[in-house]
């Protein structure tokens, strides 16, 4: 079986078939091995600030914020979505219900993050135009040796998707990220081909 066709089956099997992980209760649209290699990156990188565009339910939101708690350093979680859906809200994570690359969010983002380490996820609108947005004024947000995450950058059978054509169109005219080869550890993922990282 081609790593295409094992991403297709685990894609229709978790995200359509809604057998979607949980963090303590809270719905996480997202694959079990991409929160294994978040959980290692933030780790490893230990970031002051993850901003995370798309809240969705909130269940990212609250894995992300348990991740740094666990670091132990007090980094905090800035969870934008500007569709108000029924989610879980934590008191220790910031909620900006706007759209990620208006002016005011953008100014409240970086208010909040000032000098400090801060790694972005961008899964929100997967459109090519507002990913490449948020490529253009998150890029300058992450700090030297932080990852930006973008998410779905292919569609379920392996084609390249929006997010992905923004991703390629970044890399062309970015010299300070680099596309790393992290999806390749677990195989499958929403994140493959998104995991960038900005040079130290």
């Amino acid at each position: 079986m081609t790593i295409s066709k094992l991403n297709e089956l685990f894609y229709t099997h978790i995200h359509l078939n809604l057998h979607e992980p949980k963090w303590r209760g809270v719905r996480i649209v997202k694959m079990p091995t991409d929160l294994i290699l978040y959980s290692e990156v933030i780790f490893e990188t230990q970031p002051d600030f993850i901003i995370d565009s798309g809240t969705k339910f909130g269940g990212s939101a609250l894995y992300f914020q348990d991740m740094l708690d666990l670091v132990g350093k007090g980094g905090k979680v800035i969870s934008i979505d500007k569709f108000p859906v029924k989610k879980q809200k934590d008191s220790r994570i910031t909620y900006i219900e706007d759209g990620s690359t208006s002016e005011s969010t953008l100014k409240t983002v970086r208010k909040m993050v000032g000098k400090k380490k801060v790694m972005v996820v961008l899964d929100s609108n997967h459109s090519r135009q507002h990913v490449k947005r948020e490529l253009y004024y998150y890029s300058k947000i992450v700090t030297p040796g932080q990852y930006m995450v973008i998410e779905d950058c292919h569609t379920r059978d392996g084609s390249l998707y929006g997010p992905g054509e923004a991703r390629d169109w970044f890399l062309r005219i970015n010299k300070d990220f680099i596309q790393t080869d992290l999806d390749k550890r677990y195989l499958i993922g929403f994140c493959r081909g998104g995991w960038l990282r900005r040079k130290s």
